[in-house]
């Protein structure tokens, strides 16, 4: 996996009770304030949810089979396309239902981050204390 320089820092004053709060969490997510800052920018700026562990696992092993079942289905077009396999019924409705399994698992994706950022979103708008 890419690991991406992080180069460019961000400040943030908060109160002593807000702090202990966010550590609070953090430390039950075994993570350092970095981390968490981090994760909910990401979800914030639409980025998506940082996953880790058995999540983080399945989802890295989905894209991959998603990408090879892409490749695949790109080939059979292709050869459908030159001429190297007789175009069928019966395999145009296979390459069809697999675009479309492969559109359920995006329409997935997107119903896991969407809400969150959603709500990433709303908490920004509040306002809260900050408010002027």
């Amino acid at each position: 996996m890419k690991q991406t320089r992080r180069t460019v820092f961000l400040r943030a004053r908060v109160t002593p009770e807000e702090r202990e709060q966010f550590m609070t969490l953090c430390d039950a997510r075994r993570i350092d304030a970095s981390t968490g800052l981090r994760r909910l920018v990401r979800e914030a700026t639409a980025f998506g949810p940082s996953l880790e562990g058995e999540s983080r696992a399945a989802v890295v092993g989905l894209t991959a089979q998603l990408k090879a079942v892409g490749v695949n289905l790109n080939q059979v077009v292709r050869a459908m396309n030159t001429g190297l396999v007789p175009s069928s019924d019966a395999i145009l409705m296979n390459v069809q239902a697999c675009a479309e399994q492969i559109k359920r698992a995006e329409a997935m994706f997107v119903s896991i981050c969407e809400p969150r950022f959603q709500k990433a979103v709303a908490a920004l708008s509040e306002g809260g204390d900050d408010a002027k």
